[in-house]
């Protein structure tokens, strides 16, 4: 879990205030020896509002993924 305090953004284009947000991201694997994989679940910013890191950016929202991993090596 990650948090950004409140703060003042400056530059040639523009002054605001940014507001303070908290981000939550989480992952869980869950690994399959017999045919060497790893599946991984997770999201980003889960359950989070959408957020700007800066004055005309464009605002952040949430990802969530499943991805399987093949790795020989794996044991």
């Amino acid at each position: 879990m990650s948090y950004q305090d409140e703060f003042l953004w400056d530059s040639l284009y523009g002054t605001a205030t940014m507001p303070s947000y908290t981000l939550f991201n989480a992952q869980v694997n869950y690994k399959l020896p017999a045919i060497n994989t790893i599946i991984k679940l997770g999201g980003t910013n889960i359950g989070g509002q959408d957020y700007r890191t800066s004055f005309g950016s464009s605002f952040v929202g949430q990802t969530y993924y499943l991805s399987l991993v093949y790795d020989s090596l794996i044991k």
